[in-house]
């Protein structure tokens, strides 16, 4: 379990900025008003929870090998990723 530290970290930061950016982005709306810096706040969550989906998917493929999963979970970032770019195809060409 020590490389989970070294894998998880990077994503716990980017998940924590992520969320630190849209709450800039909604207290700005509220402030100014400009429905522009919404839209932006609501990409910007959109952005958290894709990370935080990544996140989770390395704190499982960190788990260690178990009964029914005889060679670990390591598997799962790589799905987790691939689900990730698909979702990401899929939002950013919908109105293409």
């Amino acid at each position: 379990m020590s490389g989970m530290s070294n894998d998880v970290q990077p994503l716990k930061l980017a998940v924590a900025l992520c969320i630190l950016v849209f709450a800039i982005k909604v207290v700005a709306f509220l402030f100014t008003g400009v429905l522009a810096l919404f839209a932006e706040a609501f990409r910007t969550l959109s952005d958290v929870l894709i990370s935080g989906f990544l996140f989770f998917a390395a704190v499982w493929s960190s788990r260690d090998a178990d009964a029914d999963y005889m060679f670990g979970h390591g598997r799962a970032q790589n799905v987790a990723a691939l689900v990730a770019a698909t979702l990401f195809i899929s939002f950013t060409s919908y109105k293409l």
